[in-house]
């Protein structure tokens, strides 16, 4: 829209010019696109001759702003990078916060100086919402009150950055959130938890992130049900959890689509800065949103294509005869705890039967976890040998009245005690690695060690284990395959603290000679296994 002057003396001109303006901004206020595409302007670093565009009216933006403002209260979008969602999230932001009286308005990111980028940032041309409320039309400006990652509006809005993590939503009810590259933060998962009692009642929360794996909000992310396309490169469909999600695809964009002449020189300049160009894992998870593209060596490389002979059903309780129960253990307050039940065949295999893995904060903390705990079924199995974390046994949780305690004594006063696991870190992670690669995958086609498919956090984490990827100067002086990557490994921790502390597993021959007592025992088992209905002793 043109700037409209008040310049005029003529009284007539002058009232006029005013009526125009009041319903220039009467329509602002109603509309959120009429506000963003006519009249905030955003900038290009990239382009030095004309950096400050006006905001692009694309048919993709339209249908997106539409999603956040008309949508459902909370809103997820997985997506590309370089399509201006960032800028449009702000944009709606400064609609919300000018247009409507007191707002409270948080912009969340992984660390507190990311998300004060989006609001200000020591000068107002740094952040992008000072940027766009300091280059509005001069008579619709009325700027905030700026301090560093907040934006106070004389009708008592107010914008606040925040860094990741639950905490901050404590004793604030927000009417927005933005939370921005959800898939940097470990604590995602736990926020998302904390803030949605937060917004009952009429709050929002619009979160949005470009895929990186593996990630909590990558994970919720992968498509449940699918939905008609809203258009070319995008669609609308359910997370993990049910919640309303959408997917932008760079192709939404006919300046980015390579099916046009436009995308086409945009695509073949894009993929020259990126590794392995457009089969480089950091392509496909930022462009093409492909949640199977990792980065780093896999750790069981065979776990897919073995799958059918890795995960399988464990044998009935009635044919569990002569077997040992073991649990392993690893707490998460904000993360996730991971609590697995396994055991041991007189045969020497090993079977994974059950799991707990959850964020403990959404269990009901120390309390409800060990509630869950003891509605396992093979919870009188497993009591008496659950190995967890040694640092669990550091003093280093205040105690009413003073003094310190360990997580491990809290445990134990709500009835689960747990015993220290001799190893953690590297060292356990060399002993498991070393047993399944060596011993229980040696043969992954014949294991001696199946996954349960109602384990699926245990079978989800364990095939997208990976090493650490080492630049070449850093390969120089370290093995390639040294250390894994530590995120989302809450089931791996669990495991390795129980297998670190069993003797190493015997080497049994597979085959026990013909005619041996041995022998026989299999022979009869293997008819147990066959025979339905429980077993009978005459």
């Amino acid at each position: 829209m043109p700037n409209l002057p008040v310049s005029d003396p003529r009284p007539d001109a002058l009232k006029l010019a005013l009526a125009r303006r009041a319903a220039e901004l009467e329509l602002c206020r109603r509309d959120p696109a009429h506000y963003i595409f006519n009249y905030v302007r955003t900038k290009d670093e990239h382009d030095t001759g004309s950096p400050i565009k006006q905001f692009p009216r694309k048919e993709y933006l339209e249908h997106l702003l539409g999603i956040w403002h008309t949508g459902n209260s909370v809103e997820f979008l997985i997506k590309s990078r370089q399509l201006m969602v960032s800028w449009l999230a702000v944009a709606y932001i400064s609609w919300v916060a000018r247009f409507h009286n007191h707002r409270l308005i948080f912009v969340q990111s992984k660390k507190e100086e990311d998300a004060a980028n989006l609001v200000f940032n020591t000068h107002p041309s740094q952040a992008r919402l000072s940027f766009i409320e300091t280059h509005l039309p001069g008579w619709m400006q009325n700027v905030p009150v700026w301090a560093y990652g907040k934006a106070i509006y004389d009708n008592g809005s107010r914008v606040q950055a925040i860094p990741q993590g639950p905490t901050h939503y404590e004793s604030y009810v927000p009417s927005l959130v933005f939370n921005d590259e959800a898939s940097l933060q470990d604590e995602w998962m736990a926020g998302h938890a904390a803030l949605k009692p937060c917004i009952e009642g009429g709050g929002r929360c619009i979160t949005v992130a470009t895929v990186r794996m593996p990630s909590s909000y990558s994970e919720e992310m992968r498509e449940g049900e699918k939905y008609e396309p809203l258009m070319h490169g995008m669609h609308t469909f359910r997370s993990q959890s049910g919640v309303s999600s959408t997917a932008l695809h760079y192709s939404a964009d006919p300046d980015k689509d390579p099916e046009t002449d436009r995308g086409g020189q945009w695509y073949a300049s894009a993929i020259d800065g990126y590794p392995g160009g457009t089969e480089g894992h950091l392509w496909r998870q930022h462009m093409e949103m492909d949640f199977e593209a990792l980065s780093g060596t896999q750790l069981f490389p065979y776990f897919d294509k073995c799958r059918k002979h890795l995960v399988a059903k464990a044998p009935p309780r009635n044919l569990q005869l002569g077997w040992r129960y073991f649990g392993g253990f690893d707490y998460g307050k904000r993360n996730r705890t991971a609590f697995g039940v396994y055991a041991l065949s007189p045969e020497g295999k090993q079977y994974w039967l059950w799991e707990l893995v959850a964020p403990g904060e959404e269990l009901g903390g120390i309390p409800g976890i060990v509630a869950r705990m003891k509605r396992c079924p093979y919870w009188e199995d497993v009591r008496h040998s659950i190995r967890a974390d040694p640092s669990m046994w550091n003093d280093n949780q205040a105690k009413l009245g003073g003094g310190y305690t360990s997580i491990s004594q809290l445990f134990a006063i709500e009835g689960v005690g747990l015993q220290k696991s001799p190893l953690k870190g590297q060292n356990a992670d060399d002993i498991g690695i070393e047993r399944l690669q060596h011993f229980y995958w040696a043969d992954p086609y014949d294991p001696l060690l199946t996954i349960d498919p109602q384990c699926v956090e245990h079978i989800r984490q364990f095939k997208s284990l990976r090493y650490q990827e080492w630049t070449v100067a850093v390969q120089g002086t370290r093995s390639l395959k040294e250390t894994l990557v530590d995120r989302d490994n809450d089931t791996w921790d669990a495991w390795k603290y129980s297998e670190c502390a069993r003797p190493s597993p015997a080497r049994l021959t597979r085959k026990a000679p013909l005619g041996s007592f041995e022998s026989q025992r299999r022979n009869m088992l293997k008819l147990l296994e066959k025979r339905p209905g429980p077993l009978r002793v005459a």
